[in-house]
């Protein structure tokens, strides 16, 4: 396998590696660490004998899981890969950079597994209940820690409030059904909303465009991107 191939495969699993980080349940250690080694293992295996790619693919995963887990958990830091790359000969840093993160993951407070756990608790329900009451004290009467300390930890978690993250959830949902065909007061009934106009300026507020201009630039945009490709194709033949 060349240089640039091990470039492109490395970089790409590294992609993977990070979207299958953003489904897995922060309360749970194991499963956390298990992912990381999973990375690591197959990023050595894709770098082979190239020193390089090892040393460059397994800084970035580093940096990547070190903002994940700092996301997640409120004890967490950013570590300094660099200190570690000095402690160790640069064959050996993606090995150091996976047991520095397993060990990481395995002195986090019980405490603040339960935050992320009652956060994701909260998201699902939010999500699962787009078209209901999404009041934050109908979302919240779910918690089972207390107001303050879940308002606090889904701030710091989602990096939102819960009432922003009912909009945002709301909006992306109804963006779909736009583009979907859906009429748009359909489409905002079936995100809970009654009001039109409140309906229309949210959406704006989200996207910059209200809803009937968003579905008409989507449109324009892939007609522009398919006569592009269109173009492309007759000039090379």
């Amino acid at each position: 396998m060349s240089h640039s191939d091990r470039w492109s495969n490395a970089y790409d699993l590294v992609q993977i590696s990070l979207e299958q980080f953003q489904k897995l349940d922060p309360t749970s250690p194991e499963d956390v660490c298990s992912r990381i080694s999973a990375m690591f293992t197959a990023l050595r295996r894709d770098a082979g004998d190239d020193p390089d790619v090892s040393f460059a693919l397994s800084l970035s995963a580093f940096g990547l899981v070190s903002a994940w887990m700092m996301r997640h958990y409120s004890s967490a830091v950013m570590i300094c890969p660099l200190s570690l790359a000095q402690a160790c000969e640069p064959v050996a840093f993606g090995a150091q950079c996976e047991r520095t993160l397993i060990d990481y993951v395995r002195c986090i407070p019980m405490s603040e597994l339960s935050d992320s756990g009652e956060v994701s608790r909260i998201c699902q329900y939010v999500d699962s209940h787009l078209a209901g009451n999404l009041s934050v004290k109908s979302v919240l009467s779910h918690r089972t820690l207390s107001l303050t300390r879940v308002r606090h930890a889904f701030a710091r978690i989602m990096g939102t409030s819960v009432a922003g993250y009912v909009t945002l959830r709301r909006m992306q949902r109804a963006a779909v059904l736009v583009l979907d065909g859906w009429k748009i007061e359909s489409a905002m009934r079936e995100v809970g909303y009654q009001n039109k106009t409140h309906f229309n300026s949210t959406f704006k507020h989200v996207f910059g465009r209200a809803p009937k201009d968003y579905r008409d630039h989507a449109v324009a945009d892939i007609g522009r991107a398919e006569l592009s490709a269109s173009c492309t194709d007759h000039i090379r033949q």
